[in-house]
């Protein structure tokens, strides 16, 4: 077998591929610890259960229930600090949701859309059936 390196911006890449392609080899499996996961993960994790239990109608205080615990949210709800991390993980939520997960896949953040206050993204102003919050009522 040979292993040519064909570029020398990407060789890290190469020698990872490598290396595991030699552990699959001599084991027959792909070891976990030549798999990473993602430092990030559980926040995107986090940042989607609370976006689809806002699509749901749940209060802010009810997906801190879920994430944190009943116990924990019954306790510290009062300081506000529970309520700014929902409301954060709600608009990374948004980022992810309407593109940030293509950031990730080609090794971003997914949360690169940033804007600044008071500027908001052309989706925050019509919902899924393309009606703005005054049409319907809001």
């Amino acid at each position: 077998m040979r292993f040519i390196v064909s570029n020398m911006k990407s060789l890290k890449e190469q020698a990872i591929a490598l290396q595991r392609f030699h552990a699959f080899y001599r084991t027959g499996q792909f070891p976990n610890a030549l798999y990473p996961t993602e430092r990030r993960a559980p926040r995107w994790k986090m940042m989607l259960q609370a976006w689809d239990g806002r699509q749901v109608g749940t209060t802010h205080r009810e997906i801190a229930e879920v994430l944190y615990g009943h116990r924990t949210v019954a306790e510290d709800w009062s300081a506000g600090f529970l309520r700014t991390r929902v409301q954060r993980l709600l608009r990374g939520a948004d980022r992810l949701v309407h593109g940030g997960y293509l950031d990730i896949l080609q090794g971003g953040s997914g949360l690169s859309g940033r804007r600044s206050a008071g500027q908001e993204p052309e989706w925050a102003n019509t919902s899924a059936t393309g009606l703005s919050g005054q049409e319907k009522g809001f």
